[in-house]
């Protein structure tokens, strides 16, 4: 789903536009903003490498989203997210072989 082509954002974008006396476009701008900076943060952690409790510990890794909550990420899902990925490259590589 695309939020910028939905009515109901798209409604809630203009009252709030004229209620604050600012440009729909300067609105929509910082709400894009907002998350691409999100985003490019949790891009930023190096979770291909292989981290140790001590490397992940010293990163900050929570990013609290007041719409959505705390995205973080703790070394036990860390470890298991890794083993699966780890898995699922060798059955990749055992298919093409």
């Amino acid at each position: 789903m695309n939020i910028y082509k939905d009515e109901r954002f798209l409604k809630e974008v203009k009252e709030l536009s004229e209620k604050l006396n600012i440009p729909e476009n300067v609105i929509l701008n910082a709400h894009r903003g907002y998350y691409k900076f999100i985003k490019e943060k949790l891009e930023e952690l190096p979770l291909k490498e292989d981290l140790t409790d001590e490397s992940l510990d010293s990163m900050v890794k929570s990013i609290n989203v007041s719409s959505l909550g705390k995205f973080f990420i703790d070394i036990d899902k860390y470890k298991r997210k890794k083993e699966i990925y780890k898995q699922y490259l060798n059955n990749v590589k055992a298919k093409e072989d």
